[in-house]
């Protein structure tokens, strides 16, 4: 049982103890939630807007910071962010000691239009041995459009890890991460709550470039692409999730290489889907777990008609070791120049003229998609 105190200063903030706000709050300055210490506020349907300098943050964070509000939904108060530069609302590290930041309920969203950094409204790091974690449970946060830089809700670096539990991320405009972004050494839990909205070059909801697990009701669905094309749960080359107990409702759009993108021992087709229509998502024991697959390319032989065996189009060879060409990034500005049969799985827009030397055979079936320079 935590014992609140009444808050009546509508200037600052503690920077430890349990409070709840009888007020509301325009800040001077950011708060330090100092290493060692805890700070607990209760929202109580107020709000918490950052100094008008355009440079502060709400929050500091170096110990240990939650947020609630025992106000119904409809009444939760607000954490308002004006700073253009790393998380307008909270920059968490763990400079001085484990830092942790617990996030049940309340609306966060940043005035700033366009922001100058990553992190739209929360930036999470570890600078050294101890951790930096913030764990969203709960909450409505709103991203700050970024086209040129990371994360439009949040940014995790370093070793540094992010929870989401529940609550709605409704993401903006990134260069990568519409929602959430990460670098390679930090960790992503995407365990509940819904991820929607976002836009970026790649991870229109989540770029996962790092360790990233799904699990619980998680829905990540409705994000795009620059292009308007669905890009929900982005995985950089190589990278493949982890699946901790997902739920029958979770709803999941990936956006990969063909091949293994969870680990499981169970079919989770429900759960899963290819936000790239030419990929088929499909469950691979032998891979051990879910896999994007290339569509099969039916034999057929070469002078346009279409075969269904050996007997049809007897004055051509009916071609049945079709070879895709175009599923990774080097294969999209290139087309093949070593003898085979090859199938288009994606436009390809050359960078320069290709040489077929002598002696090499070539078939190219375009499969319906374009070569362009």
């Amino acid at each position: 049982t935590v014992g609140w105190s009444a808050w009546t200063n509508p200037r600052r903030l503690p920077s430890s103890g349990n409070w709840y706000l009888t007020v509301d709050v325009q800040l001077e300055g950011s708060i330090s939630a100092s290493a060692g210490s805890a700070l607990r506020l209760c929202l109580n349907g107020h709000t918490i807007s950052a100094a008008k300098n355009g440079k502060s943050y709400v929050f500091n964070v170096y110990g240990d910071l939650t947020i609630t509000d025992c106000s119904k939904p409809e009444k939760w108060g607000s954490v308002v962010g004006q700073n253009d530069t790393y998380g307008s609302i909270m920059y968490v590290y763990d400079s001085y000691g484990p830092a942790t930041v617990d996030l049940f309920a309340g609306y966060f969203y940043s005035v700033v239009g366009t922001k100058n950094k990553s992190g739209g409204l929360i930036y999470v790091g570890n600078a050294g041995e101890n951790v930096a974690t913030v764990n969203i449970y709960g909450g409505d946060y709103t991203g700050v459009d970024m086209p040129n830089h990371n994360g439009a809700i949040a940014y995790v670096v370093e070793t540094g890890c992010l929870n989401v539990y529940g609550g709605t991320l409704s993401g903006a405009t990134a260069k990568y991460g519409g929602t959430i972004a990460m670098s390679s050494t930090a960790s992503v839990n995407l365990l509940g709550g819904t991820i929607t909205g976002g836009t970026a070059q790649r991870g229109g909801g989540v770029y996962g470039n790092g360790t990233v697990s799904v699990g619980g009701n998680v829905k990540i669905q409705g994000n795009t692409d620059k292009n308007g094309q669905p890009n929900n749960l982005d995985l950089s080359s190589g990278k493949v999730l982890t699946v901790q107990n997902l739920a029958e409702a979770a709803r999941i759009g990936i956006t990969a290489s063909n091949g293994l993108v969870a680990y499981t021992d169970k079919d989770l087709s429900a759960n899963f889907a290819s936000d790239n229509s030419d990929l088929t998502m499909v469950y691979d024991g032998k891979l051990g777990g879910m896999a994007l697959t290339l569509p099969a390319h039916d034999a057929h032989c070469v002078c346009g008609g279409h075969a269904v065996g050996a007997g049809d189009h007897t004055q051509c060879n009916v071609i049945t070791d079709w070879i895709p060409w175009g599923d990774d990034a080097a294969e999209k500005t290139t087309v093949p120049t070593e003898s085979g049969n090859y199938y288009l799985v994606a436009d390809i827009t050359v960078n320069r003229s290709m040489l077929v030397e002598p002696g090499e055979t070539i078939r190219l079936c375009l499969n319906g998609h374009s070569i362009t320079t």
